[in-house]
């Protein structure tokens, strides 16, 4: 607790302009005198034609994002291991300290989007860079942001989420889908063992868990304990945030497929146990120790397990960190509306949190992955599937109070009653269909929400006359200042204040 304590106060204590000092070092050591690009995500889904007043035009779209996109990754590819974990940790540590001073929010976006794709790439290398403890201090870090970025503000709804939150947790669920993503990698490179301690006749190959994805396991294992006990944090989801880390997916897709491959091992060599017995060890794990007291963790189930002697102990402890992971996907697949679901005809897990467009001749709807049924896993139509689970439990609650009723009835009842009994079914029937017109338009609205994420590059016409640069184009972009003043082509005004 202390190393992460100090890791903590790091991130904090960082100063914005250290950073921007150092990544303009880098940039000229580098040989461009570019500043670092810090637009805003959605620059990436628009084409800007800028037309100036002597008719000609100059384009600005999303391709030279990806182009730039693309060059950083090779830059980060052909660093050193040191050299790119150094840089990985100021970019980290500039980021918590942004959510944690709240200041310079406006180049949030893209810096994190940087220092993800840091990490990704940090994460491929072998071996790993990152070691097991540095992954609990990170997720620690990610956590507490999480937690101190709340609504101070008691009189709010408790399940309500501030922006600064919601950014915090949209950082940390693609921190932990890029961290699943290489789990699975690891485990499917992985060669199966032919240890004779495998069980006879068993279609799964026991598999020999690599030094990297050992690596993983603990971090993993403590964020399912954290979900587990936050839940009003992830229900319902973060708002989808794309930071073009090339991760296929969100972090319940990732999950859903470390699930798939997890679910196709063999883990019957080591049995667990809930009750203490004769030659049983209590299996301990390390992380639990490490993270005891951790505030966001105070709720994290909490639940004893032995194996019988003798095993091998640091096998357990992997097989018991990926039997919580397992436990956590059962448990989204159960949770309602569900969001996983394991998909009996393609043996494999899927997420039910991918919205899609499905256009008709009348309306769109929200729609639901199912994972079952046709070619492509099918689709389950509908306003969202809490919906339709609501509507479920109101028919089941319409029968068992008609059956209350028509038990508690009387040959004695009176004309009164009946009609009193009766508004009251009109009444519930009233509320039923306002509630249902309610979810109806609340899934169109988050139909257009998500048309308007999904569309192509939107094409913008600008015809400019008046330019006021603010204080840092004066500051960053005082060259280019000048320039447009000598073209003569536009009024620039430059404030006095």
């Amino acid at each position: 607790m202390q190393d992460i304590a100090m890791t903590c106060k790091m991130a904090f204590v960082f100063s914005p302009t250290q950073y921007e000092h150092l990544e303009r070092k880098r940039l000229e050591e580098e040989g461009t005198n570019q500043q670092p690009a810090l637009e805003s995500p959605w620059d990436e889904e628009r084409l800007e034609i800028w037309i100036r007043p002597d008719g000609s035009s100059s384009h600005r779209s999303s391709c030279r994002h990806a182009d730039q996109a693309s060059r950083e990754l090779e830059q980060l590819v052909q660093l050193s291991t040191i050299d790119l974990n150094k840089r990985y940790i100021l970019s980290f540590l500039h980021v918590h300290g942004k959510l944690f001073t709240r200041v310079g929010m406006e180049t949030f976006p893209e810096t994190a989007r940087r220092m993800l794709m840091e990490f990704r790439c940090l994460l491929q290398r072998t071996p790993a860079a990152i070691t097991h403890t540095r992954h609990l201090q990170l997720l620690a870090i990610n956590m507490f942001t999480v937690a101190n970025t709340s609504l101070k503000v008691g009189s709010l709804d408790p399940d309500c989420r501030s922006l600064l939150q919601e950014q915090s947790l949209q950082v940390v669920l693609t921190h932990v889908a890029i961290m699943l993503e290489r789990a699975t990698q690891l485990l499917q490179q992985g060669s199966p063992s032919s240890s004779p301690s495998s069980t006879p006749g068993s279609s799964s190959p026991r598999v020999a868990l690599s030094d990297d994805l050992a690596d993983l396991l603990p971090a993993l294992k403590v964020w399912t304990d954290w979900m587990s006990c936050q839940k009003r944090l992830w229900m319902p989801p973060p708002s989808p945030c794309d930071y073009n880390t090339s991760v296929k997916g969100n972090v319940w897709t990732t999950l859903a497929d470390l699930l798939t491959v997890l679910r196709k091992l063999n883990l019957s060599d080591v049995t667990f146990y809930k009750e203490p017995g004769e030659d049983r060890e209590l299996v301990t794990l390390p992380e639990d120790a490490t993270l005891a007291s951790f505030v966001p963790l105070l709720g994290a189930p909490q639940e004893a397990f032995y194996v019988q002697l003798p095993c091998d102990r640091e096998r357990a402890r992997s097989y018991l960190r990926i039997s919580r992971i397992q436990f956590f996907g059962d448990y989204l697949c159960g949770i309602s509306p569900p969001y996983l679901e394991f998909n009996v005809e393609r043996k494999r897990f899927v997420s039910l949190i991918a919205v899609c467009d499905v256009e008709s001749d009348s309306e769109k709807e929200v729609t639901y992955d199912s994972g079952g049924g046709g070619d492509d896993g099918g689709v389950a139509k509908g306003s969202s599937s809490g919906a339709c689970l609501t509507s479920r439990l109101q028919s089941d609650e319409e029968l068992e109070l008609g059956d209350s009723l028509d038990d508690q009835e009387t040959p004695f009842k009176s004309s009164e009653e009946e009609n009193e009994i009766q508004k009251l079914w009109t009444k519930k029937e009233q509320l039923r269909r306002a509630k249902e017109q309610h979810e109806r338009q609340h899934a169109c609205v988050q139909a257009v929400l998500q048309e308007h994420r999904s569309k192509q590059a939107a094409v913008l016409e600008i015809r400019p006359r008046y330019l006021i640069p603010d204080t840092n184009c004066f500051i960053d972009h005082l060259p280019l200042v000048q320039k447009l003043v000598a073209d003569g082509h536009f009024y620039v005004y430059v404030p006095i204040v």
